[in-house]
């Protein structure tokens, strides 16, 4: 039996992620975007066991929060330069 888990931000039903797939409502904003699968990627990874569960919206958001300043640190990084 497939699990399917429901991703809500603000209250509202975002997407579902089931199976190794996520389903993004086409609703999102294009601010929200990289938040929301973030959260798809975190419940992907508690589904398939290599990240401890269980999922819940606050565990998502830090691990959303976690991904976006690792782009963003990325991001200023001047290309051609190794870390």
């Amino acid at each position: 039996m497939t699990l399917v888990q429901p991703i809500i931000l603000n209250d509202r039903l975002v997407a579902i992620v089931a199976g190794g797939r996520a389903i993004i409502h086409r609703t999102v904003n294009p601010v929200d975007a990289d938040t929301v699968k973030a959260m798809c990627l975190f419940a992907i990874d508690v589904q398939r066991g290599a990240l401890p569960g269980p999922y819940n919206e606050a565990r998502a958001l830090a691990y959303a929060r976690q991904a976006g300043a690792a782009r963003a640190a990325t991001a200023t990084v001047p290309s051609g330069t190794s870390l």
